[in-house]
């Protein structure tokens, strides 16, 4: 059997974090903590501090029930879809005509308005 090659601790590159500053150790450290909690919830903490924003920026007119009951409408179209499109996906079969169903019945729509 071959021996494993030696290596020389200074031929090794240098961490930049490993320095003085300990900052790029810590750093590494709290991303290694925090970091799944980001990827999970990331998109959740950034609705709400949008929401959170605007509601403060705006209380007379975003706040508003009757806002809340326009953006639930206007998502409803969209959630429906979701929720349809989440069984084929957990079953690994992607189900690409809901988009061409929704454009479909969309013009339909356009058009029986239109007449």
């Amino acid at each position: 059997m071959n021996a494993p090659p030696v290596v020389n601790p200074k031929d090794l590159p240098v961490d930049p974090g490993a320095g003085a500053s300990g900052l790029g150790r810590m750093l590494r450290r709290a991303y290694r903590r925090t970091g799944p909690y980001f990827v999970r919830y990331g998109t959740l903490v950034a609705f709400g501090a949008v929401v959170l924003a605007f509601s403060l920026a705006r209380p007379d007119s975003f706040a508003t029930w009757e806002n809340w009951k326009s953006i639930l409408n206007l998502g409803s179209v969209v959630m429906v879809m979701a929720a349809v499109l989440t069984v084929p996906m957990i079953m690994n079969d992607f189900d690409l005509s809901i988009g061409y169903n929704t454009q479909l019945l969309g013009a339909f729509a356009i058009v029986a308005v239109a007449n």
